[in-house]
Order: C-alpha cells, then sequence, then structure tokens
C-alpha cells in the first residue's frame, strides 16, 4: 500500500502574494522547554546508576584461553591445552555416560553463539543451549543439542538430550507443533561434506522457538518448536563428551551475543502522540504545519547548514526550517511542489516531482539553486521528465555513498526512465508459466515488468543506468555503513490470504538485482533464482521514507541500523542487519510509533537527532525530533566480520561487469556460478548474461559441476533463443534429482519453466517425456515444490495431474500457513488491520488456493467425481477471509473453471455446488470424538492400538508428519482383511492414482486420501455396532505390510 500522491487529494491554498517569501517565527513555549530540559537532566544523573537495556548486549568471549574460569565439569575429562578447551576420553578413563563442561554465567535466553571445535575419534560431542543441569556430581545435562556428529546425516542436526531425541537431521527445517507432531517445511543443502577433525566453526542462534545451527556459515537444520509443554526459552551452555569409544574434542574462539527479548512491554501512545520505545530515547513535536498554508509533507532533505526542507504532497510548496531555539519556517522561492524525493547535494537542491504541476514542473527529477548569492532558492533547473504519477509515480532522490551519484526511485506505475545503460538485463518479461489472473478489482490490471525501479544518474542527469526493478511501490532507498543500499517496498493489502501475497519487505538493492513483483497472480516467489530473496518480511503496512542511522549520536546499534517508516500502521521500524554471507539478515524493531502517526520522511541532523515529518494525503502535517540521552553504546548486535567484508568485495567485483561486455571474462565469472552464496551466484550470472551467448552457451551446456550447471542454464534461458532449447533440455535431463536440495530443484523447475517461457512449448512427444520424469516426484514433501510441479504438470497436459491434486484440496496445512501478525500493529488501523484481523480468526488454505489457480487451466483428466470435489472446493472456500481482492479471485477462479466445461447440464450443476452451503464438520458429526493419529520415522502411525465403543462416532484426523515426507493415508478396515486389502490396491493398475491408491472393496470401512506432507485430514465414521479388532492401514503401495493398527471396537 502507499499513500495517495494525486495533487488534487492535498491542500491547495497557497501563501497569499504578500506572504510568499515572509518568514515565519515559531514561539516556544518557555515552561515547556524548561521542563523538557529538567526531565533530560534527571535522566542522565539516573542513567549513571541505572543504564538503559540495549536491544542486544556486547559479545562475551566465554574463554579466556588461559584456563577453565566460568566452567565447570569433571576434571579428569576437561582441561586447557595451547589456549584451547580439551575434553578427552582414552581406554582407561572412559566415561559411563554422557558428561558436560557447563558454563556459569547467566542462563541464556536469545542469542547467538559462536565457536570454532574440532574432534579426533570415532565419537560425537556436542553444544548444549538452554539446557538443564540434571547431575550436578556427573555433570549431566539435559536439552536442546546442536550435534557434532561424524555422519554426515547428523552433523550440525538438533537433538534434545535427554528428552525428545533426534528432532531435525541435517538439512531439515522442522516444525514442532504443540501437540508435539513435527513436519518438514524446508530444508537446506547437506551436500557438502564437513571434515570433524578440521577446525570448524558453529553457530547457534536461538530466538524464542526459532533455533537455528550454523556450521561454516551454512545453515544445517531449523527448528520452529510450538510444544510448549516441552520446549525451552532459557538455560545454560554446555559441551559434550560423549560416552563410548576414546574421543577428544577440542574449543576455542567460544563468543556468545545476548539479543534482548525487550520488546518492553510496549509503551503506549495516547491519540496524536508518538511514543519511541528502546530506552534511553525520548521523542517530541517540534512544529505543527499550519495545513491550510504550508500543505503536508511528504519528503525532507537537509543542506550544509543543518537547515531541513521538506515538501507538500500537493501544491503547497517546499519549506525550509532552520532549527534552533526559535524555528524559522520560510517558503523556497522556486515555484515547484510535489517534491516525493528531495536532497541537497553538489550546493543544489534535487527534487524529484511527483504530478506536481507548479510552475509547470511536472513528474521528473529536476534541482534548485541560488542565481545570485541571497541565499534563497530561486531557479528550477530541468534534468529529465519521468512518466508516471499518482500513488505509485516517482518518489525519492538519494546520494550514493562516493558522493558522485545519484539514486532514482520510481514506483510500479512509472515507466523507466529510458536509461542509456542497463545493470538489469534490458530483456526483463513477465515469464509466468501459467496464464495470469490480474487483480480481481482491476488494479495496476495493465502494469507489466519491469514494475518499480531504481536508476543511477550523474549529478547533471544526463546518463542514466537502470539498476534495479521488479518492486511493487518502494518510495525511499538509504544506504548503510558498508555503502549497501535497502528499500523498503509495499505490499497489496488486496491481496492479504492469497498465496501471491507479499508482505511488506525490506531489500538488498544490489546491482543488477529483480524482485520479482509482477501485476495479480503473478508474483514471483522468493525461491525464484532470477530474483532475490528480501532482507527481512515486515507485514502488512504502507511504506514511505527509509533512512540509515549514520551520523546520529545514537547507540552503535541504531547507527547502523536502516530506518523504514510506515504510514498506514503508524510505525517507524529499525531493521537491525547481521551479516550473512556477502548480503543481510534483518531483524525489525519497533523504534517510533503512534495513532495516527503518518510518518513520511526523515533525516539526521547536524547536531545528531533524528528528525521525521508526518502526513500525506492531505493530512495534518508535523515536524518531529528523536534525541538519544542515554550512554551511547560503542557495541554492535551484529558486528560485520572479514569474511563478510571479503564476500561482498567478491560479489561487487562481479557487479563491475553489469551492463557491459567485458573481453575474456567468462571463466572469471563461470567460477562463481557455483558459489554458495545466493547475492555472489546471482551477480555472476547477471556479468554473464550481460557478455555474448555465443562464448559461453557451450560451456553452460556441458557443465559438469550441478549448481554451477543451474546457473549456467538459467542464464542461456534468459539470454538464449529457440536454437538452444532442444540442447537446454537435454543438459537439464542429465541432471538428477536426488543429488539436488530442495532449493535446486525449485531451481531446476524454474530453469525448465523459462526454456518454455521463453523458447517455445514443447512437442508432445517432448512433453510426454518431461511429465514421465517428474510425474513421480509429485506430490512432494514441501509447499513449494508443490507449487512448481503442479503448474508444470498442467502447463504440459499431465493425465493425472488432475486425480493427484483434486484430493489435496481436502488437506488443511498443519501450522504452516498460520497468519503470525501483531495484533497491537494491526489494531493501529481499524480500516486496514481489521482485514488481516478476520484473516486470523477465518484462516485461509493458501496451498490450496494455489492447487485451485492451477487445476483451473485443465480441460481434460475430470472424471466426474473428481468434478464434484473440485467445485465443492469453492463452495467451502467462501468461508475464508482476505483482502478487498480476495473472493473475487476465487470467484474468478471459479468462472474460469466453469468455461472448461462444455455439457450444459454438468456446468449448471457444478455452478450450483459451487455455491450451495457446506459445512465443515459433516452433518450430525458436531459431537464425533477426535483421535489424533501421526506418522513416525519408518512407515509407522504413532498409535498401534485405538479403543473405541460399538457404534460410536469417530473423527480421525490423520496429521501426515513423516520425517521422511512420504504420501501416507489411513484406511479402516474390517477384522482379518489388511492383506486382501492391500492385494486390491495393487490390482488397480494404471487406475490407482485415480482412485487415490483405495480399492473398491466391502472390506473398506473409510478412508482418508493419501496426505501430503505437512497436511491433515479428519475421517468421519460411524463404527460397526459389531465389536471386535478392526484395522486402519496405509494403503499406499509397499507401505501397508508396516504402517498398520488395530481399532479395539468393543
Amino acid at each position: 500500500m502507499r499513500f495517495l500522491a494525486n495533487p488534487g487529494t492535498g491542500p491547495s491554498s497557497l501563501l497569499s502574494p504578500n506572504e510568499v517569501g515572509k518568514t515565519r517565527l515559531v514561539r516556544w513555549d518557555w515552561l515547556r522547554y524548561l521542563l523538557r530540559i529538567m526531565k533530560r537532566a534527571l535522566l542522565t544523573i539516573a542513567a549513571l546508576s541505572f543504564l538503559p537495556a540495549a536491544l542486544s548486549a556486547a559479545p562475551e568471549k566465554l574463554f579466556n584461553g588461559k584456563d577453565l574460569s566460568g566452567w565447570k565439569g569433571l576434571s579428569k575429562f576437561w582441561s586447557v591445552k595451547d589456549g584451547v578447551i580439551v575434553g578427552e576420553t582414552k581406554p582407561d578413563n572412559p566415561t559411563r555416560g554422557n558428561t558436560f563442561l557447563v558454563h556459569q554465567g547467566n542462563p541464556v535466553d536469545d542469542f547467538e553463539l559462536t565457536l570454532k571445535a574440532k574432534i579426533t575419534g570415532n565419537n560425537n560431542s556436542g553444544i548444549q543451549y538452554r539446557s538443564k543441569v540434571v547431575n550436578e556430581k556427573n555433570w549431566v545435562v539435559s536439552g536442546y543439542q546442536m550435534d557434532m556428529h561424524p555422519s554426515q546425516n547428523y552433523l550440525g542436526m538438533m537433538y534434545e538430550e535427554k528428552g525428545r531425541g533426534i528432532i531435525a537431521q541435517r538439512g531439515q527445517k522442522i516444525k514442532v507443533g504443540n501437540d508435539g507432531k513435527r513436519a518438514i517445511v524446508g530444508d537446506f543443502d547437506k551436500k557438502k561434506k564437513i571434515n570433524l577433525g578440521d577446525w570448524n566453526t558453529y553457530t547457534v542462534i536461538a530466538k524464542g522457538n526459532v533455533l537455528t545451527h550454523k556450521v561454516n556459515g551454512a545453515t544445517t537444520a531449523e527448528i520452529v518448536d510450538e510444544e510448549k509443554a516441552k520446549r525451552s526459552l532459557s538455560g545454560v551452555i554446555a559441551l559434550q563428551l560423549h560416552a563410548g569409544g576414546p574421543m577428544k574434542i577440542e574449543v576455542k574462539d567460544i563468543v556468545l551475543t545476548r539479543i534482548s527479548k525487550k520488546t518492553a512491554k510496549k509503551k503506549q501512545a495516547s491519540n496524536g502522540e508518538a511514543v519511541v520505545h528502546p530506552d534511553g530515547f525520548e521523542v517530541e513535536k517540534i512544529y505543527t504545519v499550519p495545513k491550510g498554508q504550508q500543505g503536508s509533507w511528504v519528503s525532507m532533505a537537509i543542506d550544509d547548514k543543518g537547515r531541513l526542507y521538506c515538501s507538500d504532497q500537493g501544491k503547497a510548496g517546499i519549506w525550509r526550517i532552520t532549527l534552533g531555539e526559535e524555528l524559522k519556517v520560510e517558503k523556497v522561492p522556486a515555484q515547484i511542489s510535489g517534491g516525493q524525493g528531495l536532497l541537497w547535494a553538489f550546493n543544489r537542491l534535487y527534487v524529484c516531482v511527483n504530478g506536481g504541476g507548479v510552475g509547470g514542473h511536472g513528474s521528473g527529477l529536476y534541482y534548485l539553486h541560488d542565481t545570485n548569492g541571497d541565499d534563497q532558492l530561486d531557479s528550477v533547473t530541468p534534468l529529465r521528465g519521468l512518466q508516471g504519477g499518482g500513488e505509485h509515480g516517482p518518489h525519492a532522490v538519494v546520494l550514493t555513498p562516493d558522493g558522485k551519484s545519484l539514486m532514482v526511485v520510481g514506483g510500479n506505475h512509472t515507466k523507466p526512465p529510458n536509461p542509456e545503460t542497463y545493470s538489469v538485463p534490458k530483456n526483463y518479461a513477465e515469464d509466468l508459466l501459467l496464464p495470469r489472473m490480474a487483480d480481481a478489482r482491476g488494479h495496476a490490471r495493465n502494469i507489466r515488468a519491469p514494475g518499480g525501479w531504481i536508476a543511477k544518474t550523474d549529478p547533471d542527469g544526463k546518463a542514466w543506468n537502470f539498476y534495479s526493478s521488479g518492486f511493487r511501490n518502494q518510495y525511499d532507498v538509504a544506504y548503510n555503513a558498508d555503502g549497501e543500499m535497502f528499500t523498503y517496498d509495499s505490499d497489496m493489502e488486496w491481496d492479504s490470504g492469497t498465496p501471491w501475497y507479499r508482505p511488506t519487505r525490506v531489500y538488498h538493492c544490489t546491482s543488477g538485482s529483480e524482485f520479482g513483483w509482477r501485476t495479480g497472480t503473478g508474483k514471483w516467489p522468493a525461491w525464484y533464482p532470477d530474483c532475490l530473496p528480501p532482507t527481512v518480511d515486515i507485514g502488512p503496512g504502507c511504506p514511505t521514507g527509509v533512512m540509515s542511522g549514520l551520523g546520529s549520536n545514537f547507540p552503535a546499534d541504531y547507527q547502523h541500523a536502516i530506518y523504514a517508516f510506515d504510514w498506514t500502521y503508524g510505525t517507524i521500524y529499525a531493521i537491525h542487519l547481521a551479516p550473512e554471507g556477502s548480503s543481510y539478515r534483518g531483524v525489525k524493531e519497533e523504534f517510533v510509533t503512534g495513532v495516527p502517526l503518518n510518518v513520511t520522511d526523515g533525516v539526521i541532523g547536524k547536531d545528531g537527532n533524528m528528525y521525521f515529518a508526518v502526513g500525506g494525503r492531505g493530512t495534518q502535517s508535523a515536524l518531529y525530533r528523536v534525541t538519544y540521552t542515554g550512554d551511547a553504546s560503542k557495541d554492535r548486535r551484529f558486528p560485520d566480520k572479514e569474511a563478510n567484508r571479503a564476500l561482498r568485495a567478491k560479489r561487487r567485483e562481479l557487479e563491475q561487469h553489469h551492463g557491459k561486455a567485458v573481453a575474456g571474462s567468462v571463466p572469471k565469472l563461470w567460477s562463481s556460478l557455483g558459489h554458495e552464496d545466493r547475492f555472489i551466484r546471482y551477480a555472476a550470472r547477471i556479468a554473464l548474461e550481460h557478455q555474448p551467448v555465443s562464448d559461453w552457451a557451450a560451456k553452460a551446456l556441458n557443465e559438469d559441476d550441478l549448481q554451477t550447471s543451474l546457473t549456467a542454464l538459467l542464464a542461456l534461458t534468459r539470454q538464449g533463443d529457440a536454437s538452444h532449447q532442444a540442447a537446454l533440455l537435454d543438459a537439464l535431463s542429465q541432471l538428477s534429482p536426488a543429488d539436488m536440495s530442495e532449493a535446486q530443484k525449485l531451481e531446476a523447475l524454474r530453469v525448465l519453466s523459462l526454456c518454455f517461457i521463453r523458447m517455445g512449448k514443447p512437442d508432445a512427444a517432448t512433453a510426454e517425456e518431461i511429465i514421465t520424469a517428474i510425474s513421480p516426484l509429485y506430490p512432494a514433501k514441501t509447499d513449494a515444490l508443490n507449487r512448481e510441479l503442479v503448474d508444470m504438470l498442467v502447463y504440459l497436459g499431465s493425465p493425472d495431474v488432475v486425480a493427484k491434486t483434486v484430493p489435496l484440496l481436502s488437506q488443511e496445512a498443519v501450522g504452516l500457513e498460520e497468519i503470525e501478525f501483531d495484533d497491537d500493529l494491526l489494531k493501529r488501523s481499524g480500516r486496514y488491520g481489521n482485514s488481516f484481523l478476520n484473516q486470523k480468526a477465518n484462516n485461509p488454505q493458501r496451498q490450496q488456493i494455489h492447487y485451485a489457480f492451477a487445476l483451473k487451466n485443465v480441460s481434460n483428466g475430470w472424471t466426474p467425481e473428481l468434478r464434484k470435489q473440485f467445485f465443492t472446493w469453492f463452495a467451502k472456500a467462501r468461508n475464508f477471509k482476505g483482502g478487498a481482492s480476495f473472493g473475487g479471485f476465487i470467484n474468478n477462479f471459479r468462472n474460469e473453471a466453469l468455461s472448461k466445461i462444455t455439457d450444459a447440464k454438468e456446468k449448471a450443476e457444478m455452478d450450483s455446488l459451487s455455491k450451495a452451503p457446506v459445512k465443515l464438520v459433516p452433518e450430525g458429526y458436531e459431537n464425533a470424538r477426535k483421535i489424533e493419529v501421526g506418522v513416525l520415522r519408518g512407515m509407522k502411525f504413532d498409535k498401534s492400538v485405538i479403543e473405541a465403543k460399538a457404534g460410536e462416532q469417530i473423527a480421525i484426523a490423520l496429521t501426515n508428519n513423516d520425517p521422511d515426507g512420504l504420501m501416507h493415508n489411513l484406511a479402516v478396515i474390517k477384522p482379518g482383511t489388511r492383506q486382501s486389502v492391500l492385494e486390491a490396491t495393487i490390482a488397480l493398475g494404471p487406475k490407482a492414482i485415480e482412485k487415490n491408491f483405495i480399492p473398491d472393496t466391502p472390506a473398506l470401512l473409510g478412508s482418508t486420501p493419501q496426505v501430503a506432507p505437512g497436511r491433515r485430514f479428519t475421517l468421519y465414521l460411524t463404527l460397526p455396532d459389531k465389536p471386535g479388532d478392526y484395522e486402519y492401514v496405509c494403503t499406499y503401495p509397499g507401505h501397508g505390510q508396516l504402517m498398520w493398527g488395530t481399532l479395539k471396537v468393543k
């Protein structure tokens, strides 16, 4: 969302001709001023004895390199040698059970821990955290453990000592439900071999119930632990010495950074007031803008003398504010207004006008300067006109860190500025495999790639470079201390509840970057390798200003933060940047909030304070100041490291090849195409795409390294032509999914999609060959893979995609799609916030919606029963809640699906079915006893026996939380019939998929469909009156011999 930039909506009354150029003096309330000074003095005195808590503590070195001070364990095993902690067992000095060296400091809550370790001997060790000492005599500990294991499958995994055992193996992202059920919700690359005997860097990040393990910077496991009865949010740190064979563990460089969980009970703002949340800060309103005279301010700048400039959104002009005990506010004489970007540089005031019209100056980039030395900006010089206006028109203008260039920002309704050069390859396109559906209310219906953009130009606006694109409506950009650029992009709140909804997010905008906004249903998911992921998702909001804390007198954490302004929810977020590879991970913190507080833009003043404006859309405007009165810590929560600096330097070196062909550069670029850092791979690929295709096409088609091959083939799909398609498909066919991580499988599917999107649909024989290859992979164990697979199978015309997909429409997500929005935030904006609150109460099933989106394109493969189930889903979907376009999208899907039915009678029947009232619980089963059944590793139900009464109504909720990610069903059958039912399933032959592997047999009392990993289906059943040992079994071929249980009916 973005505030309206229509000049007609802002106040249009200007100062009278006699008032133009006059100075307005604002007298301070001296009593209020003196009280504020006294308050600051008291706070300063208090701070001397009671320092405010910082967002995070300074990094703590837990080992002094000399002795075991601060640690306790059995001295016969633990010692310090050559500056290293050594734990060792020997044949003549074994440990009978696992024993630990326990850190004696305060318990850890949220933290980041890094250490270096190596292990000798065929045994394993681990890092305990948030753990508990259960036997101090032998120093035995229970709790979370990052495993250091000789098996590559277990190295870096999550193990719970004396608790739940293995929770996540290496490469798994696991969500543990409140009921203890586990679901695989993602995976990480686990192909890289790690030698346990080498010095490796182990990292544990614990934040709330999200626990992340990394080895040498690569994530090995991540757990979201929602099992409140068993999880731990605080405890000790310890090092493990494992029982068994002789072993030695050596540990050094142990650094702990505690992360404050102090969301400090949020300070509540009175209506119309602003509140700053971190301790030690103050916020005050220093000026209320006369609305009828000076307009509603939406952009700010600061000149070399520390004077502020603010622009009205409408026609009231630009205003200069001289700070001091008396504020002096004067109108800039130059006839220009509607500046949504202001910048003082090169002794000029640059203005990026949106709409405007004052003085004949419409949308475009201008600068103002003083022509006669009277310190008044009286002249307007146009640099380049921009085609766009309104809510998503031209926005900010910002100086680059080297002080030599300008960055200009345009929303997605602003056409590119006719750039002379392109860092983003010029052949950008929609790149959608299935037909897009436009917004149900018509918004941005005709807007196409590249969407919103950022361009770079010289101070005189002569030469423009198309630097970054694929945004919806980013308003501003800012740089951090490393010279890296960030923006805050808008959501489309009307999309909320749909699978293509993207929350507002902060992006790291590197050279040539693409972020995948496309109109309607066409938004690219973050896993597409031809776009870059967000630094942090913020949630619902209305992005306006973005600024850096550099130059402030704030604590180091806040100096290095990027500040993102949200107009609708009255929030300024401090985004703390944790270096990750050559990019960053963002951590958001509410810095300033208010109701209402329509924040628009901000700057750091020459006095080290933050100044920000509120206004926009003709609302009451004001100017605020944020000061820091505490002890300004120099410690940073996320300090930069040499390894990250080296990776950023490597990426920037690659970016020097963007926008130009460099003879002989291909070999140098090639070595980075397979880099483990996504941003480096991206930069290398963009550089490669700027080189002549003839220089590297053959090399791409014959590359042996898996990741290098995927990146190079992606480049070829984007820059090659139809003559490359056959060779591309052949190269893809040589890659084995078994060798790929989930991210690489998604990448391969995207390459395959682009091969067809850009080079043409395959012939029937080729399509059939590809279907044969990928159909066995569907359904897969993650939502992302299933979305890509169903789209490809629909596109290619797979004969069984309908039969495989329709049953998935009846399966609910197991905690994977829960909306995690902050209720307090949503309540700060009744109009838009209520939409999101309604979703929380009526959570839409986003994965089901994607399946419906794909299936609406299919004409063949429907049986009467499958079609009936499909249109019944539309009736159920009427209970889902979402944004303003949500219901329209669902109805348009329904209408398109109906258009595929040629028989008039059947069409009328399905139309009626899709509108009929649907009960989520079958009539008569409202009081059925619910029985939860899950899945264990090794194809086993987690209940081997269920007891029930004859004639009882039961609801068996099968949750497929199989750690191995296999499909399963649960069929209830008569006593002694299991073998015959399994044989009948095999006998289905080619009809098995259509029948969902459920045979037609009198032995069957009821069955769930094949339930996908991470999904739940509830089977409602009335049990027979005859007692006996009934059975329940998974009928999927090969499963039923192991996966069954007894239903004892009494």
